[in-house]
């Protein structure tokens, strides 16, 4: 689904995308509020419907690849 030119993905298609469970991505979903970026990266269609941003989401996940390997 596209957005006002932006690439956005379910929670089903998240996980077809990166290979990961749906329970993972909704941890990782969980971990980007706990940091602050759920609101940019997330639409919430109704209370068990959320479109979530594929780019925001890719970087996330990188991001939070990058610092497990550093220990942080």
């Amino acid at each position: 689904m596209k957005n006002n030119g932006k690439q956005y993905a379910s929670i089903n298609e998240l996980a077809e995308i990166f290979g990961y469970s749906r329970w993972t991505i909704r941890r990782r979903l969980e971990e980007m509020r706990q940091m602050g970026k759920y609101n940019e990266a997330v639409i919430e269609d109704a209370w068990n419907k959320r479109r979530v941003n594929i780019e925001l989401f890719r970087k996330f996940v990188s991001l939070r690849a990058q610092q497990m390997l550093r220990g942080c």
